[in-house]
């Protein structure tokens, strides 16, 4: 249903049921205007108040049908009553003429004098008192009215972008939460507007892609967004078109961001996600829907995907591995402030988490990245006592958004402690998969390496000597690390790096050595510097093991899948209930079994501290 259409029934159905206040939920101040220039609505204002209007024709209904003054206010009814018998501050519509067959009115701007205006409409409405006890009134006219009277021909109109009531007029009041445009209407609205400008329509393939990255906005900034397509291409149809208005709508799609306050816009690094494999070839096989969404959803009947939920060992690039994400779909990332939802007034936490899921749609094709999701959820198992329940229902609209939602809104969720999330935030519908990070295996802490020293496409490896970057190189330094129990999360090893480069930048100077070597760090000096400070180094696996295993045992027992392509533990066999991992079955290198060792050793301390008797048995 288009999305005029769908205004017009909801407010006739609540005008036929006598509900005086209708409250358009929407940031479209031209939905207003829209609304009140449909002839479909013209029935109802006047509802059975006339009985004669029952026994007209639908001809003659049309020839009759002669609408009082619409009286529209811009954010509050405070003037409304300062002068009711002299003309109001209102801007006012009267309709002057009728042609049969015309679909629209002619309207003149006059202003309201004298009586009571058929359709009373607010636009950009603002609660403050005066507005208050103007609608308590209008609202007690209409209750107090007797059949026939005029009054009750008469009906209020708000609109806002979020529902802000005096109390004691909820019953009396219809809120109507106005859809977003559909596929259909954008693609229309772009054909209609090449027709005008008597431009070609885009062809099959350009106007699905600008379809898909129109959604969200109204008509009018559409419009515009065309007009500045149009005067920067000179048509509507060129090869170049694509690529400009994918441009002028992310920077639209930026202010949005800027003036919400809810979410930020993510800049891509130049760091990198190394290993983890698995999640990147799952993602990489899903871009294909994101770049023909509306193809896919048309002829295949497939939705976007959800999205995922990563947890694991901190450090172990799951924030990385959002920016991957949004590089692998070629597509915008942004970042809830889950800070900025809260509110100390009663219902705006959950009016700003409405507002919030209609901007992240409004700004898909995008991936939605909510970091630590458990703390932006935290205490919700107990909300009820703590806030008056406001955390709870924010987390129940975000739940039926994420079980509900079709737009290409790809949601990248991480957390560290996955524990903590109700269990209905886990099962099968809210997310497509959960993935977790674990300890890396020495082939990725190589990765990682050299990830780091050469930075995101080998922008820094020309200050490293080559033999760095040679497997032998690194094999011995993390052979070095697994015999000193140093074992490294990707954050670690980014430490040990930065330490390492200081090391060998601070020999240099106090040597003052003006013989400039052929590389910045040589790989004798090099090696020193690393080793120096990995022994100087606290590792999250050195002093956080017993963390490691229970992230372990949880993310066995909620059945996450492996990032990567090889681990230490294989997850899959991991029995959580017994307190049991499988044997090791990788080769001997120095690191990995190593690694398995202390977890292995670690898991055994904490079984017997939770069953001393068993382990005596």
């Amino acid at each position: 249903m288009k999305q005029l259409d769908y205004v017009i029934e909801k407010c006739a159905a609540a005008m036929n049921a006598g509900i005086p206040v209708l409250y358009l939920e929407t940031d479209d101040m031209s939905m207003l205007d829209e609304l009140l220039r449909s002839e479909r609505l013209l029935p109802y204002w006047y509802r059975d108040c006339d009985e004669g209007w029952k026994q007209l024709s639908d001809d003659d209904k049309a020839s009759r049908v002669k609408p009082e003054n619409v009286a529209i206010f811009n954010g509050s009814l405070s003037t409304y009553f300062k002068d009711v018998n002299n003309t109001t501050e209102a801007s006012t519509y009267t309709r002057t003429s009728f042609v049969p067959g015309y679909t629209g009115f002619q309207y003149s701007r006059t202003g309201v004098r004298g009586g009571v205006p058929q359709v009373i409409a607010v636009r950009n409405y603002r609660p403050d008192d005066s507005t208050a006890k103007a609608l308590e009134r209008l609202v007690s006219e209409h209750l107090s009215a007797m059949p026939g009277d005029s009054i009750l021909r008469s009906f209020i109109i708000l609109q806002s972008p979020v529902v802000s009531l005096p109390a004691g007029l909820e019953p009396y009041v219809e809120v109507i939460t106005v859809p977003r445009l559909g596929d259909d209407e954008v693609a229309d609205i772009i054909r209609r507007f090449a027709l005008r400008e008597h431009e070609e329509c885009p062809y099959p393939k350009l106007l699905d892609s600008m379809t898909l990255n129109f959604r969200g906005f109204m008509r009018g900034k559409i419009e515009q967004m065309l007009r500045k397509i149009l005067l920067e291409c000179g048509t509507l149809s060129g090869i170049d078109v694509e690529e400009v208005s994918l441009r002028i709508i992310g920077d639209e799609k930026k202010q949005m961001l800027q003036k919400s306050g809810l979410l930020r816009n993510r800049e891509l690094g130049d760091k990198e996600a190394s290993g983890l494999e698995r999640i990147k070839d799952w993602i990489a096989k899903r871009k294909e829907i994101f770049e023909n969404a509306i193809e896919a959803k048309r002829d295949w009947s497939l939705n976007a995907p959800k999205g995922v939920l990563v947890s694991g060992v901190p450090g172990t690039g799951k924030s990385l591995l959002a920016e991957e994400t949004a590089r692998i779909l070629g597509i915008p990332l942004i970042q809830m402030d889950m800070g900025s939802l809260q509110s100390k007034y009663h219902g705006e936490s959950e009016q700003n988490m409405r507002r919030l899921i209609s901007l992240a749609e409004s700004l898909s094709p995008c991936v939605l990245w909510i970091d630590e999701i458990e703390k932006a959820f935290a205490g919700v198992k107990g909300s009820g006592e703590a806030d008056g329940g406001t955390t709870m229902r924010s987390f129940g609209t975000f739940l039926t958004w994420m079980q509900d939602k079709k737009a290409p809104c790809f949601i990248f969720a991480t957390a560290n402690d996955v524990s903590s999330l109700p269990p209905e935030f886990l099962r099968r519908g809210r997310f497509d998969r959960k993935f977790f990070t674990f300890m890396p295996t020495k082939e990725e802490c190589r990765s990682i390496f050299r990830s780091i020293i050469g930075g995101r496409d080998g922008r820094t490896s020309h200050l490293f000597d080559p033999e760095i970057f040679t497997d032998e190189y690194l094999d011995e330094l993390l052979a070095f690390c697994g015999q000193k129990g140093k074992f490294m999360t990707g954050a670690d090893i980014e430490g040990i790096v930065d330490d390492a480069k200081f090391l060998v930048y601070l020999d240099a100077k106090s040597r003052n050595n003006h013989v400039r070597p052929a590389c910045a760090y040589m790989a004798g000096p090099f090696k020193k510097a690393l080793k120096a400070a990995v022994l100087d180094a606290r590792t999250y696996g050195e002093t956080d093991m017993d963390k490691v295993v229970e992230c372990l045992m949880l993310l066995g027992k909620e059945q996450f899948v492996p990032s990567s392509a090889t681990n230490v533990v294989d997850v899959s066999r991991v029995n959580a209930r017994r307190m049991e991992i499988p044997p090791f079955e990788g080769m001997p290198n120095g690191y990995d079994e190593l690694l398995y060792k202390k977890i292995s050793e670690t898991l055994d301390e904490i079984r017997s501290e939770r069953h001393p008797q068993r382990m005596e048995l």
